[in-house]
């Protein structure tokens, strides 16, 4: 099963998002700041998928989308924004800005298997329990 990496400056967000993707099989890490996130990727942590808050304290989450995305060793991994307000947040400036793969709205835990199973593009079928 895939990695994955959760970066989000709310604890009960990494909980929650990690609770129900490792209940899918998944292998996930996590960092509660964009500086953390950098350190584990730049320390030799590799996911397929990191799911990012845009906005965090620090570093956000557009800057740290766009050095994933500009630099040689990172620059392949799948970056899945998490939003509040997907149009409020500024979805537009995460693809043309950041050069995102993709978004979510993070109140929409029930989404999160879907759109990681898509990003991965794992077959993903049915109903899923979250919890």
């Amino acid at each position: 099963m895939a990695k994955l990496m959760v970066v989000d400056d709310s604890p009960d967000i990494v909980k929650l998002y990690s609770m129900i993707l490792e209940k899918r099989g998944y292998e996930v890490i996590s960092a509660e700041s964009g500086e953390e996130a950098l350190r584990m990727l730049e320390s030799g942590e590799m996911p397929d998928l990191i799911l990012l808050d845009i906005t965090m304290p620090g570093i956000n989450g557009w800057e740290v989308c766009k050095y994933i995305k500009r630099n040689k060793k990172t620059k392949d991994i799948t970056v899945i924004m998490l939003a509040v307000n997907p149009e409020a947040d500024g979805i537009k400036k995460s693809f043309e800005y950041a050069k995102a793969d993709g978004h979510i709205d993070k109140l929409r835990s029930a989404d999160i298997v879907d759109v990681v199973g898509n990003a991965l593009g794992e077959e993903i079928g049915g109903e899923h329990e979250i919890f």
